[in-house]
């Protein structure tokens, strides 16, 4: 990779789950700091936040305040680090909470509504309540617009050019509090730009349209400032597979390095945004809160877009004291595409256990990872090869239970190794309760 490849991770916090201190929307001063470290020790050299739905208004209480003003040194501490802070924008979003209440988790679609920006008075509110997070955020490097969910409007007049000209309101308004951030058109959810009766409920017709539409998207940055780039979210290279079994032909075969080079052309950047890679998709909800381990479906993603020639990927992380090994392969397989899932493994045990303990670690972590759902999901065309592993179910589950973590702090881990070695028994334990892979061997 370049040395100016930008490799990021979306701490997402949008969502409020229990423990509440696992939340990065939780997270005191401290913790963020902490977290920072870790990321900078492994090379990821961009962080991502947003404001949550619920919250897309002018403050009004404590929990409002405070976050903000951790925000703003999270982002002067982000820097010192020498990594990048970018900010996501929600398309037309406005709280409905009531000023003076605590907003509610932006699940809840009480929370929040999408006013067609097609009405002057509603754009209007639309834009003033983001305006104020762009004047609070200063030292933002980046903002992502956003298509849709949060947003979108299927009033049947308001189609994704209609999200291209909010986008264009949105970049000169950000250009009143910050002359250089880069600024760039994220096509998430794009399709949910038309009529929803034009969009089947099933989740592939909105994975096609959000391909067809990111592809006029894309055309369409002629026309936009000659700074705004484009973020993709290449849906259709991974998650339709998992969620309906979707056999590689059927899925667009878009993008290609034409398309990305002719982007470039015009001094423009393209990334990748792939969402639920690191962290588990909802259909999967009952390996929430767990420990991921997906390095060869990772690495299998990394693979079709190294040849692209992208500026960056963006990663997701909702849940990030939980998902570690994650974090610290998508580090390592962007900085280094040659390096194996083997050594991957061998090389986080070896930071939470003793030497002679890290094989036997090794081989916990290589079950989770033969084990994860996605890999059941999959078509058999795109199933990944399973790691070595050389014990089964009864053996791990000792094995986890008669190491010891290592006493110092190696890497700069967010959690010390005792606690990781807690994350991967919870893991092993859920995985005995609910398998969802259909096996355990």
């Amino acid at each position: 990779m370049e040395k100016d490849f930008i490799r990021g991770i979306y701490l997402h916090d949008g969502f409020i789950f229990e423990p509440r201190e696992r939340c990065p929307f939780f997270w005191v001063y401290e913790y963020w700091k902490k977290y920072l470290d870790w990321l900078a020790s492994l090379g990821i050299n961009a962080i991502e936040f947003c404001t949550q739905a619920a919250f897309l208004r002018k403050p009004s209480t404590e929990t409002e305040f405070r976050r903000i003003e951790i925000m703003k040194r999270v982002i002067k501490y982000a820097h010192q680090k020498g990594m990048k802070v970018w900010y996501i924008v929600a398309s037309n979003v406005l709280s409905k909470v009531p000023a003076g209440e605590e907003p509610i988790d932006q699940r809840d679609k009480d929370a929040y509504e999408e006013p067609c920006p097609m009405n002057p008075e509603a754009r209007g509110k639309i834009i003033a309540a983001a305006s104020y997070f762009f004047e609070q955020y200063e030292g933002i490097d980046a903002f992502e617009l956003f298509a849709g969910d949060w947003g979108g409007c299927n009033c049947g007049k308001c189609d994704y050019t209609t999200y291209l000209g909010l986008a264009r309101d949105y970049y000169n308004e950000i250009r009143k509090f910050n002359k250089t951030a880069e600024v760039y058109l994220n096509t998430w959810a794009v399709s949910y730009w038309q009529e929803y009766d034009k969009i089947n409920p099933e989740w592939l017709k909105i994975f096609d349209d959000e391909a067809r539409l990111s592809m006029k998207v894309a055309e369409a940055l002629e026309d936009m400032p000659v700074d705004v780039g484009i973020c993709l979210p290449f849906h259709h290279l991974y998650r339709p597979l998992a969620i309906a079994g979707r056999n590689a032909e059927q899925c667009p075969a878009w993008p290609d390095r034409q398309m990305v080079e002719k982007i470039h052309q015009q001094g423009r950047k393209v990334f990748a945004w792939p969402h639920f890679i690191m962290e588990n998709d909802p259909i999967h909800i009952g390996r929430w809160g767990f420990m991921n381990a997906r390095l060869s479906y990772l690495r299998a993603l990394l693979e079709q877009l190294e040849p692209l020639d992208l500026d960056g990927i963006i990663g997701n992380l909702y849940n990030p004291q939980m998902q570690p090994l994650m974090a610290f392969a998508f580090a390592a397989m962007t900085k280094d595409s040659s390096i194996s899932d083997e050594d991957i493994l061998m090389k986080f045990a070896s930071m939470l256990v003793a030497e002679n303990d890290a094989g036997k670690l090794y081989n916990v972590l290589a079950f989770i990872e033969n084990n994860d759902p996605w890999q059941a999901d999959l078509p058999e065309s795109w199933k990944t090869r399973h790691v070595e592993c050389k014990k089964g179910w009864s053996d791990v589950m000792d094995i986890i239970k008669g190491i010891t973590a290592r006493a110092d702090n190696p890497g700069v881990l967010q959690l010390c190794p005792s606690d990781c070695l807690k994350v991967i028994e919870s893991t092993l334990e859920q995985l005995e309760k609910k398998p969802l892979t259909g096996s355990l061997s």
